[in-house]
């Protein structure tokens, strides 16, 4: 019979290690890199900004208006000052900017090449540290 391990509370750890399974060479991170640089949420669109289903961190989306959308986290940010990032996907020329920014979530507003607000496909994330 295999004994069983359970844990019950934290586990502690400084560094993450791999055995290099992949290519064969071990490496490490410290885990305060994992923590403050991986993105605390990220969104997949439509155009009416309904969640595709492939998000993390937020719990509604919402259409503010013709390429004017909403989103609200899950778990908030513990400043507005973080970074994030906006793109999209079904246009050949445009972009996707973050108009505001508060803990609780954020506003990301789509244009096309002419720099009129059009609806799009949207893609963001936000890199920050949760409160």
């Amino acid at each position: 019979r295999r004994p069983r391990i359970m844990a019950n509370g934290t586990i502690a750890f400084d560094t993450l290690s791999t055995s290099g399974q992949i290519d064969g060479t071990a490496r490490s991170i410290d885990t305060d890199f994992l923590l403050n640089g991986c993105a605390k949420s990220y969104t997949f669109a439509t155009n009416a900004a309904v969640l595709s289903g492939d998000s993390f961190n937020i719990t509604s989306g919402t259409d503010d208006g013709t390429g004017d959308y909403s989103f609200v986290f899950i778990n908030n940010l513990s400043t507005s000052n973080t970074v994030y990032h906006g793109t999209i996907f079904n246009s050949a020329m445009g972009v996707c900017t973050i108009a505001a920014r508060a803990t609780t979530g954020y506003d990301a507003r789509t244009f096309n090449d002419a720099n009129t607000a059009t609806d799009q496909v949207t893609g963001t994330s936000a890199y920050g540290v949760l409160a």
